[in-house]
């Protein structure tokens, strides 16, 4: 990447390998093609793939698996804050965080009073 100070304070995550001051009429890379596989990584990432980043990384969901991951992650966030609460009402960490099997049907009760998302 080029211009790497003014990137850095545009206050998007950056995943580069490094900072060059060439450009691309400077170098031999020049794009071929738009709107096809590429790799990232070493990670296939096909067109209408979504890529999911914060600070510790990024990762790239097949569009395919996209319902999966939003059941996946709504689950997840919701037995969070089941956890959260319990954990703040003094609940037994070793209990609610991760979720333990012993605690499931308390939260499946909970999630069921909460009513549809």
């Amino acid at each position: 990447m080029r211009d790497i100070g003014q990137a850095k304070q545009l206050g998007l995550g950056l995943w580069i390998r490094g900072a060059t001051p060439n450009f691309h009429t400077q170098t031999d890379i020049v794009p071929t093609a738009v709107n096809v596989p590429v790799a990232c990584g070493g990670t296939l990432v096909e067109p209408g793939d979504i890529v999911v980043a914060d600070d510790d990384g990024a990762v790239v969901v097949p569009i395919k698996l996209a319902p999966t991951l939003l059941a996946v992650a709504q689950e997840h966030a919701e037995w969070e804050e089941f956890s959260r609460i319990r954990l703040a009402e003094g609940g037994d960490m070793r209990l609610y965080y991760p979720l333990s099997d012993e605690a499931r049907p308390e939260y499946e009760r909970w999630r069921a009073e909460q009513g549809p998302a």
